[in-house]
């Protein structure tokens, strides 16, 4: 109730703020004159944006020399102020930026760009501020910008509109106008006013007066909004505008890589094979459209003349190491030659899918080895998988004594399919084709079969975006007799206007007759009847998966891929016997799948994981003693939906155990490596020692009040890249002699992630049976409020509290539960309890940390207590922050 009252006072002060503001527009004249930017300010704010475009540092001194002279040419004008922000944020200097701003604010408490400023840096949130900048300066255009945005992140769309076009009307100068004029667009799009964005943005390209780089900024702008509308007419005017700024030769490095990778992902039906791109971008001179031609090529498996053009752009070490992989034999992977920053530009080209495709079978087999975690591995390196250990064999044999031998080849598309990597079989059967077609055509069979399977499963469960039609797809497969099945993309259809399945059964029936038709396909015959296999006995099969109820709660299909002791104990099954059914076909195509369905939540769902090795594991944690099922996976062909509606989802516990997506743990390994990156070469030093020198911001309450003052010093605020802080604190405590930063593993991330699901496990320990543990259950009840959102939320601040407890640096779930704090867009969890829980921690712990330092002052001599905590919190030693959370666990009641 407080928090609802609290939401509606905001609303009501923004209204109240928003309508007074409006009040002198309204009385006043229309078209209220707008005082232009001095020509020498736009012009030197033109050049600081272009030099930032073309890729320079954020301490670049031909870029802070422009923004200087705009500044001092008119300095009432907030644009390169605002700039000025940016780079600073680019640069880590977050605290620094806002400090100053707040230092202007309390000088001119009554100043509307310094309030502006100080409100963006800040979050906004709100909007209280913006509303009070457009108060006390009615034709402010940043504050009315910053307004819309407010009311637009509020999906008020109608008002945000309104807001924006007063934005619009106010600019300074063409750029400004052109930036407002995209901010509508967003709005726009965001409502599905699909028509008027086209002809916002087509009607200012013709009339805003934009030179120079800016003109070729805001034209990139326009064709990458066309070329992720739906409308295929108005994608293809995105592509021939974007061929049309390429060819100019005009366009910034930044926007010329985006520009490529949205025309790759949206190619024209004019130029289907990027014919058009391509010759674009041989015409343009530079190492960066070399790079990009580059990438397309290996994309289209002309793996050999992609090289040898990177071979001829690099030089020094980068070209002798390269060199040496080209002339290595084919088990010489690629991105073993490439420095970290040339594999990042080139990592959709170096997938193990794009390897497969261009015939390096084993350089791919051998880099997806080189890249798995020690948790899925033996003692000798190899993957513990039964499955994924005979596809390794299988793929070493390739360059053995019989090296490409029919026999070798032949094996290894039957370890591809039965470890369930039926795109690879797919490409292997084009290598088989010369030497023994029946044998590829039946491998390319089986593999598509398995690809259109998993299609289907994804299509049948049909989520869609919300106001849409609901879609279900109907595969069908040619009859005997035909050719073999051809290439299908990840999704793969025709369409009906089926509603989503309501419960369990139905999403079972609805998949019968595709599990039933791929198992024919697989040369499953003798055990599923071939070709005249009923669907019925297929449905009746899927049906008898055995279930786990959760009382009135939910249903789940058990996922196997064996019963447990508690199945047996609860009549599920024999304990070690494999679970039938869904789980059994799952585990036969190399994954493992959890669905089911919440009591009142709507329809069924789930997630399809493809499995690197599932095991019993146990431990114990805090005290606690935990066991269970674990599923190590890497990516998946369904995620669940959650992940896609934004969340990034890496581990999850289930019944008895949990499952964790390498995948998604990757994608954190490589944000370390790339904020690592950008302090390597001249200067790193120094901009590390920038990046970690914030020691909070000043404290603003006078010491005669010490509660407010102490509210303050411990206050969550934004966090202004604290988790990046704390990131770069771990690696350079790992440094070694010589090294400037340090390296944290994947090895590393990949436990820190398990060690919060087993966080999970030890809470069943602790609160199932339920019949054993009602007091602990009603206790958790009760200090939830009896509410099942506020208890999932407990129970994701006890998992991470556990981390911070047990892992040997908690620095890498602390950075964890400080980007929730960060991310200033709460929807970009999926609407997952997670973001709620995590900030209740960060509360917890600064409170808590905020305590030690007032009764033992000695002991924290890192800290400033004349400043904010948060912001401080990469100062803390590993074992200082385990102190602080196994204090918290106490009080939780987990120690």
């Amino acid at each position: 109730m407080p928090r609802s009252t609290s939401t509606a006072r905001f609303s009501l002060a923004l209204l109240l703020a928003l309508l007074g503001s409006l009040l002198p527009a309204c009385l006043g004249p229309a078209g209220t004159e707008v005082d232009p930017a001095a020509e020498d300010a736009s012009r030197a704010l033109a050049r600081a944006r272009g030099a930032w475009r073309r890729g320079v540092a954020p301490d670049d001194p031909e870029l802070l020399a422009a923004l200087a002279e705009a500044r001092e040419a008119d300095p009432d004008w907030v644009a390169p102020r605002r700039f000025e922000d940016d780079l600073a944020l680019a640069g880590y200097r977050e605290v620094e930026a806002l400090e100053r701003r707040r230092d202007e604010v309390a000088a001119a408490p009554k100043d509307a760009r310094a309030i502006y400023l100080r409100a963006r840096l800040e979050g906004g949130i709100d909007g209280r501020d913006f509303a009070r900048a457009t108060g006390l300066a009615p034709t402010f255009a940043w504050g009315w910008h910053g307004l819309a945005w407010t009311l637009d992140r509020r999906g008020d769309a109608v008002a945000a509109l309104r807001a924006e076009r007063r934005a619009v009307e106010l600019a300074r100068d063409p750029w400004e106008r052109a930036f407002f004029t995209l901010a509508q667009a967003r709005i726009l799009e965001g409502a599905r006013r699909i028509d008027e964005v086209v002809e916002l943005l087509q009607g200012a390209l013709e009339t805003i007066p934009l030179e120079g780089d800016d003109r070729y900024w805001f034209a990139t702008e326009v064709a990458l909004f066309e070329l992720r509308l739906w409308d295929p007419r108005e994608r293809e005017v995105g592509y021939a505008r974007g061929l049309e700024l390429i060819r100019s030769d005009g366009i910034g490095e930044r926007d010329l890589v985006r520009l490529v990778a949205a025309m790759r992902t949206e190619p024209a039906l004019a130029d289907p094979g990027g014919l058009e791109l391509e010759l674009a971008l041989s015409g343009l001179p530079g190492e960066l459209p070399a790079r990009l031609l580059a990438e397309g090529w290996l994309r289209q498996g002309n793996s050999a003349l992609g090289r040898l053009l990177l071979r001829e752009e690099l030089d020094g070490s980068e070209a002798s190491s390269l060199a040496a992989a080209l002339t290595g034999s084919e088990a010489s992977s690629l991105a073993a030659a490439l420095t970290r920053s040339e594999a990042s530009t080139l990592a959709e080209a170096l997938t193990r899918r794009s390897a497969f495709r261009q015939g390096l079978h084993i350089a791919a087999v051998r880099r997806w080895l080189d890249d798995l975690p020690a948790q899925v591995l033996e003692e000798d390196g190899l993957p513990a998988d039964a499955a994924l250990r005979r596809l390794v064999y299988a793929a070493r044999d390739l360059e053995g004594p019989g090296r490409g031998s029919l026999d070798s080849l032949r094996s290894f598309g039957e370890a591809l399919i039965d470890a369930g990597w039926f795109y690879e079989a797919q490409q292997v059967a084009e290598s088989l084709a010369p030497l023994d077609l029946p044998a590829a055509r039946s491998l390319r069979e089986r593999a598509v079969a398995g690809r259109v399977l998993f299609a289907g499963v994804r299509a049948v469960l049909g989520d869609v975006e919300e106001g849409r039609e609901e879609l279900a797809v109907a595969v069908t497969f040619p009859s005997a007799g035909d050719e073999p099945l051809e290439d299908v993309g990840e999704e793969t259809a025709a369409t009906s206007a089926d509603a989503r399945p309501g419960d369990l059964d139905e999403l079972l029936r609805r998949w019968a007759p595709l599990f039933a038709r791929c198992a024919s396909r697989q040369g499953r015959g003798d055990e599923a009847g071939g070709e005249t296999v009923e669907i019925e006995a297929w449905t009746e099969v899927l049906l008898a998966s055995p279930r786990l109820e959760y009382g009135f709660l939910a249903t789940v299909l058990h996922p196997g891929p064996h019963f447990s002791e508690a199945d047996e104990r609860a009549g599920l099954g024999i304990r070690g016997e494999a679970v039938p059914g869904f789980a059994a076909e799952m585990a036969r195509y190399g994954r493992f799948a959890i669905f089911g369905q919440i009591m009142g939540g709507g329809a069924p769902d789930g997630t399809i994981l493809r499995r690197l090795l599932v095991e019993e594991r146990s431990g114990e944690h805090l005290g606690v003693e935990w066991r269970g099922t674990v599923a190590w996976c890497e990516g998946a062909d369904l995620y669940s939906r959650p992940s896609r509606r934004g969340a990034r989802i890496s581990g999850a516990a289930l019944h008895e155990g949990y499952w964790l997506d390498v995948a998604s743990v990757r994608l954190d390994h490589e944000r370390w490596e790339a904020l690592a990156e950008r302090f390597e070469g001249p200067g790193g030093d120094a901009r590390l020692a920038r990046a970690l020198a914030p020691r909070g911001l000043r404290l603003r309450t006078p010491a005669a009040y010490p509660e407010r003052r102490r509210r303050e010093r411990r206050g969550l605020g934004p966090a202004l890249g604290e988790a990046k802080r704390v990131r770069l604190a771990a690696m350079r405590a790992r440094a070694a002699p010589g090294e400037r930063l340090g390296r944290v593993s994947l090895d590393e991330l990949v436990e820190a992630v398990a060690v919060h699901e087993e966080g999970h496990l030890c809470d069943r320990a602790r609160f199932l049976p339920i019949e054993q543990h009602l007091g602990e259950i009603l206790a958790l009840l009760v200090d939830c409020g009896f509410s099942a959102t506020a208890v999932q939320r407990r129970l994701e601040y006890r998992a991470q509290l556990n981390a911070l407890c047990e892992l040997s640096d908690p620095r890498l779930s602390l950075a964890e539960v400080l980007d929730a704090v960060d991310r200033a867009d709460p929807d970009s969890l999926g609407g997952l309890p997670h973001g709620e829980a995590y900030t209740e921690l960060v509360i917890d712990l600064l409170a808590l940390l905020d305590h030690e330092v007032e009764r033992h002052p000695e002991r924290w001599t890192s800290l400033d207590p004349d400043r904010t905590l948060l912001h401080q919190l990469h100062l803390l030693e590993p074992s200082e922050i385990t102190e602080l959370a196994r204090e918290l666990a106490v009080r939780e009641g987990l120690l």
